[in-house]
């Protein structure tokens, strides 16, 4: 639109200068707000499954050590404790046996 301008007359060319940069800002302002809401959701989704894993380990008897193993596991976004949860508890079922 900018490159327009020095083609119109100068009474145009005043008017639709601000309406551009209001435009222009307006464009900033919404994708800053997309990139922030964004931002906000990961961040939610994270809280949240960092909530329903301690939930879930909370009554288990497993050492601090294997709470904080399975904690520390990444998110999938599929399942609570990720894929590495099976071989992380069969590892240490194996390794206690199970007598």
């Amino acid at each position: 639109m900018e490159r327009l301008l020095p083609s119109l007359p100068e009474d145009a060319r005043s008017a639709l200068t601000p309406l551009i940069r209001d435009g222009q800002e307006t464009a900033r302002i919404t994708v800053r707000t997309g990139i922030d809401s964004t931002d906000s959701v990961g961040r939610l989704m994270a809280a949240s499954a960092a909530i329903c894993r301690r939930a879930w380990l909370s009554p288990s008897n497993f050492s601090a050590p294997v709470r904080n193993a399975l904690l520390d596991m990444t998110f999938d976004g599929k399942s609570l404790l990720g894929v590495h949860a099976d071989s992380a508890l069969r590892c240490f079922l194996d390794s206690h046996g199970s007598d």
